[in-house]
């Protein structure tokens, strides 16, 4: 993902490096945003439209940097199941 200040210039799905923002996937948006995009039926959110139309939409970042784990990783969901205990 690229930003300017808060406004996302540029999406990029996953990929490794060393330094940079990622996606937590929480977006809001009104019901009516995918009305004026070409899209199928059933299409992609991050492929077909995140990387497709991030430059025509008015996309802001809230940017924190506080601990995050990405459960979507086998590793780093086991490691999750332990540290998330302290939180109990």
């Amino acid at each position: 993902m690229k930003i300017d200040g808060t406004k996302i210039r540029h999406f990029e799905e996953k990929k490794r490096v060393d330094f940079g923002y990622i996606n937590a996937g929480v977006y809001i948006s009104g019901n009516t945003l995918f009305d004026a995009f070409d899209l199928s039926e059933r299409f992609s959110f991050e492929e077909d439209f995140l990387k497709k139309y991030t430059s025509e939409l008015n996309m802001h970042a809230h940017i924190s940097d506080t601990y995050f784990i990405d459960i979507g990783v086998p590793h780093d969901y086991r490691r999750a199941q332990t540290e998330m205990k302290s939180y109990e």
